[in-house]
């Protein structure tokens, strides 16, 4: 003979509820009309911080119950009842959660949002242009005033430069010189024939 605790657990389990799982996917009026009651009481507790989406979180639990079902997810471990009241109050609670993690943005915050992404794809979009434009100029001065540049982006001194070159610092200044004139009239070239 069985002790008290263990007739306890026995006549917890639910035989039935697999036949009404069945009736249910079977489209059984009364079993949806009981599966239906038993979400919508699970989910009372919830329906004032639900508000007005209240009939969507049903909608979207009956869903869920219902691929569930499907899916054979209900073992019959206990009442149909305790297992649609534990989904209905799951889903409820990520419903709430998902609602509170949202930010709402007042439609001037927004304006503003979207003239400073426009401002910056500008700046961005100027910036690959002069890049392009500077990657050009380089292109198109000589060897000597790329490797000035190079020398003097290292952070080498006039005089460094002349000892390695073999050239007064006087003469490397005026090469120097040169070399950025050029390149002005290179760009503004450059420049005069994108324009048109």
């Amino acid at each position: 003979m069985p002790s008290v605790s263990m007739t306890f657990l026995l006549s917890d389990v639910d035989p039935g509820g697999r036949e009404l799982v069945a009736r249910y996917l079977d489209g059984d009026p009364e079993a949806v009309a009981l599966v239906d009651q038993w979400i919508e009481r699970a989910a009372g507790s919830f329906r004032r911080r639900l508000s007005s989406e209240w009939e969507d979180v049903l909608q979207s639990i009956r869903v869920e119950v219902f691929k569930l079902f499907q899916k054979g997810q209900f073992r019959a471990e206990s009442h149909v009842r305790t297992y649609l009241w534990r989904v209905t109050n799951h889903s409820c609670l990520d419903f709430i959660r998902r609602k509170e993690r949202w930010r709402w943005t007042e439609l001037s915050e927004y304006g503003q949002l979207l003239e400073t992404s426009r401002l910056r794809a500008r700046q961005v979009a100027s910036e690959r242009e002069t890049v392009d434009l500077l990657l050009r100029v380089v292109s198109e001065v000589g060897d000597q005033c790329r490797e000035i540049w190079r020398q003097l982006i290292a952070g080498s001194s006039y005089r460094e430069m002349s000892a390695e070159l073999g050239v007064s610092e006087g003469a490397l200044r005026v090469r120097a010189l040169r070399c950025r004139k050029q390149a002005v009239e290179i760009r503004s070239r450059l420049l005069a024939e994108t324009s048109n």
